[in-house]
């Protein structure tokens, strides 16, 4: 039933970039606001927290926090006071980052179990958002289904549109026999000879009309509206937490699968995501939030692999530091750990985001 468009106008395309920056950069900072508060609740002074890479592009400090957005927005970050003083390191970095764990408000200053906790907060805070969306679409948005008998947009340029067919009409019948359902419409229409024209009656505000249309392909080009279903707040929040679930578990197999050489699961960098996320805001609210909840989820799961660099690298430190029986690794060494995975992960974003375009390309 529905006609295909030829492309996008420039009103879509900008509302696809717009959806990219807020989906992919609300989630990154939503991450790091997860560290952020973690650590001001467990008394940690805070730095700088940054969305992005490289040179600073704006930036304002209150109290004592740099809060900036810098120029390659792959990742963010929190930079808390003490994580890494460098022992032998005579800059005044060093300095202010021994001097805030003498005082107690450094991030090695604090016992194992809230450092783990502030480390921990961020794909944590992701997993909580990812619950949230979903919960919005159960509840609230509603999951579109079955197309009701109400035409929400007649596609140009098509038979649709030539026979005079407008957005609100309800279509009540074909040649002359009532229609009760879409699935009815459907057959109509697809079982309509070739070339044949048919007669279909709208309701236009409270007037029957019949109009005469010729389907091309077995289309005629109306887009319908869908019956939306919404649940209960105790369903959808119960829903919520099955899918969240669900996600974590299908990221987990198919981490699985992969490891084995059985998964066919393309990585895609965040140009790959933000042609999703592009291709999701023209489908709808649902849609789009359905996405983000997914994306989040994954950031969540992602940043817990033991990998330096990423919450779940620094997770593994301090396992290593709690089988010890508290003894840490040095923390100098530790971040020149994190110092080169950060560095070996920021070219594999780059290759899989050169990969992403020339594919698109």
């Amino acid at each position: 039933m529905v006609g295909a468009t030829d492309g996008q106008g420039g009103g879509a395309l900008i509302w696809g970039w717009v959806s990219v920056v807020v989906v992919l950069g609300g989630l990154l900072f939503l991450h790091e606001l997860g560290h952020f508060l973690a650590a001001r609740a467990a008394g940690v002074e805070v730095e700088e927290f940054s969305l992005g890479l490289g040179p600073k592009l704006v930036g304002i400090r209150r109290k004592g926090t740099l809060y900036a957005i810098r120029l390659l927005p792959i990742v963010g970050y929190v930079r808390m006071a003490g994580m890494y003083p460098m022992e032998n390191d005579g800059t005044i970095a060093a300095e202010e980052s021994r001097a805030a764990n003498a005082r107690g408000t450094g991030f090695n200053s604090k016992p194992l179990g809230p450092r783990m906790g502030i480390v921990a907060a961020g794909p944590v805070m992701n997993f909580f958002v990812a619950f949230l969306l979903l919960v919005t679409v159960f509840g609230i948005v509603g999951i579109p289904s079955t197309p009701t008998l109400r035409i929400a947009s007649v596609e140009p340029g098509t038979p649709a549109a030539a026979s005079g067919f407008r957005a609100h009409d309800v279509i009540v019948a074909v040649g002359g026999k009532a229609v009760s359902s879409y699935d009815v419409l459907h057959q109509d229409v697809v079982n309509n000879p070739a070339g044949q024209p048919m007669q279909i009656t709208v309701d236009r505000s409270g007037r029957a009309l019949t109009l005469t249309v010729t389907p091309k392909d077995s289309l005629i080009g109306v887009i319908l509206t869908p019956k939306v279903t919404r649940l209960s707040p105790l369903l959808a929040i119960w829903q919520g937490l099955v899918q969240t679930g669900s996600l974590l578990v299908q990221w987990i197999l198919g981490i699985w699968a992969l490891i084995h050489h059985s998964g066919t699961a393309e990585i895609l960098g965040p140009v790959g995501i933000g042609t999703l996320i592009d291709q999701a805001s023209t489908t709808g609210a649902a849609t789009l939030l359905l996405l983000a909840a997914f994306i989040s989820a994954n950031l969540g799961l992602l940043n817990l692999l033991p990998i330096p660099a990423l919450d779940g690298g620094r997770l593994g430190f301090m396992v290593i530091e709690l089988l010890r029986g508290g003894k840490p690794v040095d923390p100098a060494k530790e971040g020149i750990v994190h110092f080169v995975g950060l560095a070996i992960m920021v070219a594999a974003i780059i290759a899989i985001s050169v990969h992403d375009i020339v594919h698109l390309s």
